[in-house]
């Protein structure tokens, strides 16, 4: 099942957008007024969340409305979605950030999907490639956390 129709690019926009904005509104005024040194990637997120557009932030908020009732459509209680954790093994820690910044995008696509509808997730190491570990994620309906929690236990004997 294709649970973004295809639409995983415009979801993870939407996240970052809204991310961003909620980001700056919590942080912003704190940032404005010490100036803190920041790492690298963090210092950029926040200088565009520092000048986002209010009509960006309001169609990802109205996008935000649709993909909630997309993904609670699939998720009727007793129903779980499993899905990928990550789009593959971990990057390694001298990776390049341009490297980096593509497996960040394609790794948000599927995080986002819990995020952007309040949805409980837990990640399981159910493989290993390259003798690494890969993850799948257990997706529940809203408060069904406990119920993954067990299931995941489960799947773990």
């Amino acid at each position: 099942m294709d649970v973004a129709s295809g639409e995983l690019n415009a979801w993870r926009n939407t996240f970052r957008v809204v991310q961003s904005e909620e980001a700056w509104a919590a942080q912003g005024e704190w940032i404005k007024a010490t100036q803190p040194k920041l790492g690298p990637g963090v210092k950029e997120r926040f200088a565009a969340a520092a000048v986002l557009d209010p009509a960006e932030i309001a169609a990802a908020r109205a996008m935000r409305k649709v993909i909630v009732e997309r993904v609670l459509s699939l998720l009727a209680p007793d129903t779980v979605m499993l899905l990928p954790t990550a789009p593959g093994i971990a990057p390694l820690r001298n990776t390049p950030d341009a490297t980096l910044d593509v497996f960040r995008a394609r790794a948000i696509e599927l995080l986002c999907v819990s995020g952007h509808a309040g949805t409980p997730q837990v990640s399981m190491p159910v493989a290993k490639f390259d003798d690494c570990p890969i993850g799948l994620s257990i997706m529940g309906a809203r408060d069904c956390d406990e119920d993954i929690l067990q299931l995941a236990v489960e799947l773990a004997k």
